[in-house]
């Protein structure tokens, strides 16, 4: 789907169960575009979208989605603790690159980590995150703590 949004605002109405059903139904897709992700952050997904795509689409390398970025660390170290009480899953997708573009992503110093490992945990093949080079946001800062061999800029971000 190539939906750009709106300059003021979202228009990507999908949620976390939409996502779910749309994932289960396409279990081998090896690419995944819902729209650009826009700087809005009010969109219905949350972080728990990326971990139902990643149990169901397997073979999947690449993946854009919108996601609402806010309280994404609180949301990932809740993840972690359920995760840690239920069966942890077998597989998770090979996914190479994540798209974010111009999500916004603020984080304070402690939360970049649970970011990161949060990411890692979902996506352990992940080998980029490519955002808007203009994007003002804490993603440049996970990125460069993820992937500390890459130079700034390197397979990272979009024109």
């Amino acid at each position: 789907m190539d939906v750009y949004c709106h300059e003021d605002e979202c228009s990507f109405e999908l949620d976390d169960e939409d996502v779910g059903t749309l994932v289960m139904a396409l279990p081998r897709l090896k690419r995944l575009v819902l729209g650009h992700p826009c700087p809005m952050d009010l969109c219905n997904t949350t972080v728990a979208c990326l971990v139902t795509i990643s149990i169901h689409c397997v073979e999947l390398e690449e993946l854009e989605i919108h996601f609402n970025t806010r309280q994404m660390a609180a949301h990932l170290e809740e993840m972690a603790m359920e995760e840690e009480e239920e069966e942890e899953h077998s597989q998770m997708c090979g996914l190479k690159s994540l798209g974010v573009h111009g999500m916004p992503l603020v984080l304070a110093a402690l939360e970049e980590e649970e970011v990161c490992n949060g990411l890692w945990n979902i996506f352990p093949s992940l080998e980029c995150i490519t955002r808007a080079e203009d994007s003002e946001s804490d993603w440049g800062a996970i990125s460069k703590q993820m992937f500390p061999g890459r130079t700034h800029g390197e397979e990272q971000t979009e024109n």
